[in-house]
């Protein structure tokens, strides 16, 4: 295959059809037998010109990549067997920085699994049980000097129910995330490099719907660390939770009253678990 050098495009179509075998889930004391199929189409442009193939034989983890399809899961009996329709369809392309690329998604379930904090499971609700998602996903990797990394990646999504246009509980409406990293050799002592590292992280999630119209916080959390390199032996210190910032990992809406006797509260209140509080850690590594 001859590539041209000055081409700034790549067209490549990739379809899949892989064939899953059935497998067993426990329900109650029962197997139930399921099984996936999926059909995906992509079109990516990147860079040099290519277009390429794949046969239906390749193996699922490559299928995974291809950012177009339609897929759909059976469990159970028919009549109580999920329909999942998702495609999506974006664009990455490569500069001097470095790379960005973009994706539009959407997905539609027939019959959705919504998270119940009074039975700690997941239920499906018969009078709303169809959801559509929509959400664009972006994400920007660069190198603006040598040895520091910086990627940039975020997710906006909308969850709604199709029957009443109310906003799917839990699921996050923003998503971002900024990793900042830096690695160079500095100096070379005992005839072994000196080699210094360190990185920054923060990841943001913006308020979550909950039941009840109820919304909760959103938070930001920065984790940073170092690490020191000469030879064999490295020596590292990390700080997750930077700022000590107070955030609620896990947070739901339900009523709750500790009173004893008749006569409780029934008016639904936030209950959370407490995010990760300031921790920071220290690593001796050893390299054979």
């Amino acid at each position: 295959m001859v590539r041209p050098p000055d081409a700034a495009t790549t067209l490549r179509a990739v379809t899949r059809m892989p064939d899953f075998p059935p497998y067993s889930l426990p329900s109650h004391g029962a197997r139930r037998r399921s099984a996936l199929q999926a059909l995906g189409l992509a079109l990516l442009p990147t860079s040099p010109l290519l277009a390429r193939a794949a046969t239906a034989d390749a193996d699922w983890p490559q299928a995974l990549a291809v950012p177009g399809g339609v897929a759909r899961l059976a469990l159970g009996p028919a009549h109580e067997r999920p329909v999942v329709h998702a495609g999506d369809v974006g664009g990455r392309f490569r500069r001097w920085f470095g790379s960005a690329g973009v994706t539009l998604f959407a997905t539609h379930v027939d019959r959705d699994l919504v998270f119940v904090p009074e039975l700690g499971t997941n239920v499906v609700n018969e009078m709303s049980a169809a959801t559509t998602r929509l959400g664009v996903a972006a994400l920007v990797r660069a190198t603006p000097i040598r040895g520091v990394e910086v990627v940039v990646s975020g997710t906006w999504a909308r969850a709604t129910y199709d029957a009443s246009g109310l906003l799917v509980p839990y699921v996050p409406p923003l998503v971002g995330r900024l990793d900042v990293a830096f690695s160079r050799e500095v100096a070379r002592l005992f005839d072994n490099a000196l080699t210094v590292s360190a990185g920054l992280g923060a990841t943001a999630v913006g308020e979550r719907p909950l039941p009840f119209s109820e919304r909760s916080p959103a938070w930001l959390v920065l984790d940073a660390g170092a690490s020191a390199r000469l030879g064999p032996v490295e020596l590292g210190l990390s700080a997750r939770n930077l700022t000590d910032a107070r955030w609620r990992d896990g947070v739901f809406a339900y009523p709750s009253d500790f009173t004893p006797g008749p006569g409780g509260s029934v008016v639904p209140v936030q209950h959370f678990t407490a995010g990760r509080p300031l921790t920071i850690l220290s690593s001796v590594t050893l390299y054979l």
